[in-house]
């Protein structure tokens, strides 16, 4: 009798499985493979899509204890405002609404301005982390989405907020103003498509993918000029550029510079 196989796992499954000794290039190539091969889709989504978001992220596992007494200590200072915007956390998307309760979104936002109040945490540009502005319940509801547990995605959206994307969370929305820019250039051809959760999925990955503060700055540089040159090209031919070509030129604004 001949012994069933199991699921051949791909290129990128079998990356993050094996034992990687050098962080940088590893890292650097993982980013590579999956802007090349994207990662497979299993009845809607991939299987390892956590794992890959907390290796980018470099997020070790949370203490379940830690959020614990962070979720037990109540609301925040900012919970009126988180409580506003949960309700209203992409509440026309069926599968959203299904699989992630406004409780859980909540919770994990109040936990992240707790913290931030609590240690007076700083981003890194330097600037003190903002507790909670008014759209970052969007950035936080892919992690919710995704994520198996609650504690995960916690810890993924809190790294991403105060260490990837920090002027994404100031007061002045910086970040958000360089995607806005970034989106008016993808929608300027035919096919864009209207911004929704699926999208968001999707614009969350590519946040994680640009890389972290440990880019050089002749890399982002270059990653930067392929992206405008990426616009300019679809602008001539007539063409929503290809989203992830451009998706480093959205971060080139608000990531820090080291």
């Amino acid at each position: 009798m001949k012994e069933k196989k199991g699921r051949r796992k791909d290129a990128i499954e079998r990356f993050i499985e094996s034992n990687q000794t050098v962080v940088l290039s590893s890292l650097n190539q993982l980013r590579y493979t999956i802007l090349c091969e994207g990662l497979p889709r299993d009845k809607g989504l991939c299987q390892y899509r956590t794992y890959v978001w907390s290796i980018l992220l470099r997020v070790e596992p949370l203490d379940v204890d830690y959020y614990a007494n962070l979720v037990d200590r109540g609301p925040s200072n900012v919970f009126a405002k988180i409580q506003n915007d949960a309700f209203r956390t992409f509440q026309k998307d069926e599968e959203f609404s299904r699989k992630v309760s406004t409780s859980v979104l909540m919770r994990i936002l109040n936990s992240h301005a707790l913290e931030i109040e609590s240690f007076e945490l700083h981003n890194s540009t330097g600037a003190p982390a903002s507790p909670y502005v008014q759209g970052m319940n969007v950035l936080a509801a892919p992690f919710a989405y995704v994520c198996r547990s609650e504690v995960e995605a916690f810890a993924l959206y809190s790294q991403l907020a105060t260490r990837y994307i920090p002027t994404y969370t100031t007061p002045n929305l910086l970040g958000v103003l360089n995607g806005v820019k970034l989106r008016m250039h993808a929608a300027a051809g035919p096919g864009a498509r209207a911004l929704g959760f699926s999208l968001q999925l999707r614009r969350a990955s590519e946040y994680i993918l640009c890389g972290g503060p440990d880019d050089s700055d002749k890399r982002r540089a270059a990653q930067v000029g392929q992206s405008n040159a990426a616009v300019k090209r679809a602008a001539a031919t007539g063409r929503a550029p290809d989203y992830q070509a451009v998706a480093h030129f959205c971060e080139a604004d608000p990531r820090p510079a080291v």
